[in-house]
């Protein structure tokens, strides 16, 4: 794994392991929320197709928030949770969730918030007090295996999400809750599978066997509704330039929203997708890891490109070329099956091909 995924990988990890400092009280009297979601309603509201991490709130929107939120950023953070929890009519009207909420927050210099999710994983910790099942993304994890396990067969990407899904715990235990998205039953890979893909190819450490799958069934989680899954696309190989570095493009993308915000950033990043070809390249650069693992979409992608000055993309229609990228990728296969007693042996063409440690 060379250093840049690594670098990214503990950008990413860093955001989502945020020590939390003593509980204050959230009932304290500094937390109105009728004060503080009708101020916010009145001088926060934003374009809600504007992605949370590229708000950029008005000096009256930073007045209106800090003056009416606790000094203490634990406190702040807390009552945050609360307005998103039992929100107030104006603010339901101004369509402000828990990341919009915190990035503005962040955007006004306050609290260190460094993912685009950290709003909502926070107040989840907030609320139960159990980081470890909140540090499962399940729905993403289940996008990332069906993605890089099951349609583009990319061992390394594969086993990254899949040694996430068996390694997290949680209540109930990550690999359950992944196992239960419809996106990944749709591809047709069940825990059994998942477990097979983490001893074999990914050659993973824990002992795996029957017993995690049967642990699973106490739980009782809902069957997945394979009818309204949403399969990801392949990795496009036509319609994109062949200047397209969608792996690099990733890497830039991902790190303009976690750290670097800088004039030359934004320089490298608009020059690799204006030679890249474009939307093409983004809808390409959409089903990279970097970018997958943080809930990145192609339509995030232009309005950062927008955002740093690009000035070949604009306007409704490659906006909505970016929302589709209909014609840069292939239909997703369907994987094969061989069923050998209560085991789910994947195909050989199901499976990526090389083992990675």
């Amino acid at each position: 794994m060379g250093l840049s995924r690594l670098l990214l990988l503990s950008l990413i990890a860093s955001a989502a392991v945020s020590t939390f400092a003593a509980q204050s009280d959230p009932a304290s009297p500094v937390c109105n929320l009728s004060i503080v979601a009708a101020k916010l309603a009145r001088h926060c509201q934003s374009d809600p197709d504007v992605p949370s991490f590229l708000l950029s709130p008005t000096a009256q929107c930073c007045e209106a928030l800090v003056g009416s939120l606790p000094a203490q950023e634990e406190m702040a953070f807390s009552c945050l949770c609360r307005v998103v929890a039992e929100p107030e009519p104006p603010l339901i009207t101004a369509k402000l969730d828990a990341n919009r909420l915190f990035a503005l927050y962040r955007g006004c210099g306050k609290g260190n918030v460094g993912s685009p999710n950290f709003g909502s994983w926070y107040c989840q910790v907030e609320k139960t007090g159990d980081i470890p099942t909140a540090a499962c993304d399940a729905a993403n994890l289940a996008t990332l295996v069906s993605q890089f396990c099951m349609i583009d067969k990319r061992p390394d990407d594969c086993c990254m999400a899949v040694v996430a899904a068996v390694g997290l715990t949680g209540t109930p235990p990550c690999l359950c809750r992944v196992a239960a998205e419809p996106q990944l039953a749709a591809t047709g890979l069940s825990i059994t599978g998942i477990l097979e893909i983490y001893a074999g190819v990914c050659r993973g450490r824990q002992p795996v066997g029957p017993h995690l799958a049967d642990g699973c069934k106490g739980w009782h989680l809902p069957a997945p509704d394979t009818t309204a899954a949403v399969l990801p696309r392949p990795r496009a190989t036509t319609a994109a330039s062949a200047s397209c570095k969608p792996e690099a493009l990733a890497y830039l993308m991902v790190l303009y929203v976690y750290k670097d915000r800088t004039v030359q950033s934004c320089k490298d990043l608009v020059a690799s997708v204006d030679l890249g070809g474009g939307v093409p390249c983004l809808c390409r650069t959409e089903v990279e890891y970097f970018t997958m693992s943080a809930g990145l979409k192609a339509t995030d992608l232009l309005a950062i490109y927008n955002a740093c000055g690009g000035l070949r993309l604009g306007g409704a229609d490659h906006k909505a070329a970016a929302a589709s990228c209909e014609g840069y990728g292939l239909p997703p296969p369907t994987p094969t099956q061989e069923h050998g007693g209560d085991a789910i042996h994947i195909g050989p063409d199901a499976l990526p091909e090389t083992a990675t440690a």
